[in-house]
C-alpha cells in the first residue's frame, strides 16, 4: 500500500508537476486543485495513482478523491509542491447557494451540528474504549478490578473527562466550523462548566450578569447552549474585528466579544436549551400518563427520537425527571424505558456500517462504535461519529426505536433499577413479573434488527459504498 508521501508525489506528477499547480486545499475526502493547464493532467493518469479513488471536475477546480485519509495526503502534497497550507474547506462547497427557506435553515443547522460533532469522533471513541475496559474488567463482568482500584477510577476519569467537559470540546470545534476564534469558543464553553458556577447551580443559588437574572443550571454534558452561543459569538466577533482599530484588536476585540456574549449565553441560549428539553419532557410525561393507545404511541415516538434528544443534549431533563420518579415510586414506566431500549438501535448502526462498507477505516469505526455501545454502554461514538455525519442513518435508528417502543408500550414494560448502560441494561427490567424482562429483551432485539436492516440497505449512499469498495481494493 502506497504511503501518503508516495501518493502525493504520484498525484503531483500526474497533474503536470509543481509548475502546473496554482493552489491546493482539501475537504473531508477530496484534494482540490486549481491548475494552470488541465490538459496536462489527464484523468486516466490521476486515476491510475495508487490511493486515488476517482477524479471530479467542478468549475475551474480539479478534485482528486482520496477518501478519509485526504488530510495526510494533502500535507504531503503541499510540502512536495512547495505550497502554503490552507484551512480545510467544507465538503458541500460545490452546492449552489440556497434561498433562505425552512428546509435550507434546517440543512444549515444540521450541517453546523455535524460539522461541530464530527471532529470529536476520536475522543468519543477513546472515551468509549476506556469505558469498555472498565465494564469488562469491573464487577459487572469479569470482576478483575473493583470500583476502588486505580485502573477502574482512571477509566472513569477519562470517560468523564470527555463527556462532562463536552461543551468545551464543542466550543472549540464549533468555532472552527464557523471560522471564529477557537480560543474564544473554548472560553465561552469553560464559563458554563467552571466549578464556581456549577456549585451555585447545584446549591440552587441565584446569579446575575450585569444585573440581568441568569437561571442557575448545570451545563455539564450539554450541547445546545454552547452551539447556540458560539453561533451568536461568530457574528459578534466579526463585528468587533471590523470596528476595533487593528492596533487594538488583539486585546479589545476578544474582550468586547465576551462582554457582549456573557449575558447572551447565561441569560438566553443556556436556559433556552434546558427549557426546550423541559417543555418537551412535559408533553411526553403527560402522554405517558394518559394510558391506552396514547401512551403506547407516545412511548414509540419517544424511543424513536431519543437519539436526537441525546444528540442535542435535551435528554438531560428527561433523565432528571425519570430518576426522580424511579427513586420515589421504585419503578419508571416511560422515560427510562425509552432511554435504555433506544440504545440498541443506535448500536446497530455501527454493526451495519462495518458490514456494509468495505474499507478498513469504515469497518474499524463501525465495529468500535458497536463494541463501545453494546459492551461499554456508550452510544455517543455511534451517534456522533456515524449518525450525525450520515443523517440518512437516522431513518433506521428512528424506525428501530419506534418498533421497540411500541412493543414496550403494548406489553407495559417497566424499568425497575438503575444499572449498566451496556447490553446488561436488560437486567434493570427484572421484576417479580418475569414477562417484563422477556418483553424488554424482545423489544430490544426487534429494535436492533430493524435498525440494522434499514441501515444496511438504505443507510449509506450508493456513492459512499462505491468509494468504500474502491478504497478497499486499493488497500
Amino acid at each position: 500500500m502506497a504511503t501518503n508521501e508516495q501518493i502525493a508525489k504520484d498525484v503531483l506528477v500526474a497533474v503536470g508537476g509543481k509548475g502546473n499547480v496554482i493552489s491546493a486545499t482539501h475537504c473531508m475526502s477530496r484534494l482540490r486543485l486549481n491548475l494552470k493547464d488541465e490538459t496536462l493532467a489527464p484523468d486516466d493518469g490521476i486515476k491510475a495513482v495508487e490511493g486515488v479513488i476517482n477524479v471530479a471536475h467542478v468549475g475551474p477546480q480539479m478534485q482528486v478523491i482520496i477518501g478519509p485519509n485526504v488530510a495526510n495526503v494533502y500535507k504531503a502534497f503541499v510540502a512536495e509542491a512547495g505550497l502554503d497550507e490552507e484551512e480545510q474547506i467544507e465538503e458541500n462547497l460545490d452546492a449552489p447557494k440556497q434561498k433562505l427557506t425552512p428546509k435550507a435553515i434546517g440543512l444549515a443547522a444540521l450541517d453546523y451540528l455535524t460539522g461541530s460533532m464530527g471532529p470529536l469522533l476520536s475522543v468519543f471513541m477513546c472515551a468509549g474504549l476506556f469505558k469498555t475496559i472498565q465494564v469488562i474488567l469491573g464487577p459487572t463482568l469479569l470482576g478483575v478490578i473493583t470500583p476502588e482500584q486505580d485502573l477502574y477510577i482512571l477509566s472513569d476519569i477519562v470517560f468523564k473527562g470527555v463527556f462532562y467537559f463536552l461543551p468545551i470540546y464543542l466550543g472549540y470545534s464549533a468555532a472552527r466550523k464557523l471560522k471564529a476564534n477557537p480560543a474564544l469558543g473554548i472560553l465561552l464553553a469553560a464559563v458554563l462548566v467552571v466549578p464556581n458556577f456549577t456549585q451555585i447551580a447545584d446549591a440552587g443559588g441565584t446569579f446575575s450578569v450585569y444585573g440581568i437574572p441568569a437561571p442557575t443550571i448545570s451545563y455539564a454534558q450539554s450541547v445546545l447552549p454552547i452551539l447556540l452561543s458560539v453561533w451568536a459569538m461568530s457574528y459578534v466577533e466579526r463585528f468587533f474585528n471590523k470596528v476595533v482599530p487593528v492596533m487594538l484588536q488583539t486585546v479589545f476585540a476578544p474582550f468586547l466579544t465576551m462582554v457582549v456574549m456573557l449575558p447572551i449565553e447565561f441569560c438566553l441560549f443556556g436556559p433556552l436549551g434546558y427549557w426546550c428539553g423541559e417543555a418537551l419532557s412535559g408533553v411526553f410525561v403527560a402522554a405517558g400518563n394518559a394510558g391506552g393507545i396514547v401512551s403506547v404511541l407516545a412511548l414509540g415516538t419517544l424511543t424513536a427520537i431519543q437519539p436526537l434528544l441525546v444528540a442535542t443534549g435535551m435528554s438531560k431533563v428527561f433523565s432528571a425527571i425519570a430518576i426522580t420518579t424511579l427513586t420515589t415510586q421504585g419503578v419508571e414506566p416511560f422515560l427510562l424505558v425509552a432511554n435504555v431500549i433506544s440504545n440498541f438501535g443506535v448500536w446497530a448502526v455501527g454493526l451495519a456500517m462495518a458490514a456494509r462498507l468495505k474499507d478498513k477505516d469504515s469497518k474499524a469505526t463501525g465495529l468500535n462504535c458497536f463494541v463501545s455501545g453494546a459492551v461499554g454502554g456508550l452510544s455517543e461514538p455511534a451517534l456522533y461519529g456515524i449518525c450525525l455525519s450520515r443523517p440518512r442513518t437516522f431513518i433506521g435508528v428512528i424506525a428501530g426505536g419506534a418498533v421497540a417502543g411500541i412493543i414496550c408500550g403494548l406489553a407495559s414494560v417497566k424499568y425497575y433499577a438503575l444499572g449498566a448502560t451496556s447490553v446488561l441494561c436488560l437486567l434493570s427490567f427484572i421484576s417479580p413479573n418475569q414477562a417484563n424482562v422477556i418483553f424488554a429483551a424482545v423489544a430490544a432485539v426487534a429494535g436492533f434488527i430493524v435498525s440494522f436492516a434499514v441501515n444496511y440497505f438504505f443507510g449509506f449512499s450508493k456513492k459512499e459504498i462505491e468509494e468504500s469498495v474502491a478504497k478497499a481494493k486499493a488497500e
